[in-house]
């Protein structure tokens, strides 16, 4: 049996649904890119973090990591500290207001959750569609 042709609008809504999900995070501040929200967490999780390591982490170049952060210290969401033991490195660090910003989040359990073999599926595509953009970096498991 031969299988079913993709949707023609499946690109379409794969761009539509990413932007969707970014608005529905926080859709009173749309200046908070998904970028800005992953410095966000990093910074809560794992403490200061210095821009060359968020750059790595978030798999984006320092130029972007900087314009991210004298965003997010413009809100007061972070504060850049020199680093104790080597007063060279600038760490970012997480401010009460940004820490009250992350806890205002709206809960993921909104969205549907997929089956485990929708979930294989959905998360297959996404990772072929990376891969065929040629920035497949990071994405670990099989295609």
């Amino acid at each position: 049996m031969p299988a079913a042709p993709v949707p023609a609008d499946l690109p379409r809504l794969l761009v539509r649904t990413g932007r969707a999900v970014a608005r529905a995070r926080r859709p009173d501040d749309p200046g908070l890119s998904p970028t800005a929200r992953a410095v966000l967490v990093l910074v809560d999780v794992h403490g200061p973090c210095a821009h060359r390591d968020l750059a790595v982490a978030l798999d984006v170049a320092p130029a972007t990591v900087t314009a991210v952060v004298d965003g997010l210290e413009r809100r007061g969401h972070v504060t850049r500290v020199r680093d104790e033991r080597d007063r060279r490195v600038v760490r970012v660090a997480l401010t009460a207001t940004g820490r009250a910003r992350l806890a205002d989040e709206p809960p993921a359990d909104r969205l549907p959750q997929p089956s485990p073999a929708e979930a294989e599926v959905v998360r297959r595509y996404l990772v072929s569609v990376l891969v065929a953009l040629g920035d497949g970096r990071g994405v670990e498991g099989p295609v």
